[in-house]
């Protein structure tokens, strides 16, 4: 297994034209890459534009 565990892979689909494995995360991480729980992280040029959403399980109502 690798050090920071097992990722997941997303497929990213714009304009009809899919990037696949474009982003990927890992959902368990070992205990030495805890840090990256849950965190997306892109490549193969996929750029991110736009404003940061608050997290939804953080959001004051």
């Amino acid at each position: 297994m690798p050090w920071k565990g097992i990722a997941r892979y997303y497929s990213v689909t714009v304009d009809g034209a899919t990037n696949p494995a474009a982003a990927w995360y890992y959902q368990h991480p070992s205990p030495l890459a805890r840090r990256v729980k849950n965190d997306v992280v892109f490549w193969n040029g996929v750029n991110i534009e736009g404003t940061r959403e608050e997290n939804p399980t953080t959001r004051s109502h």
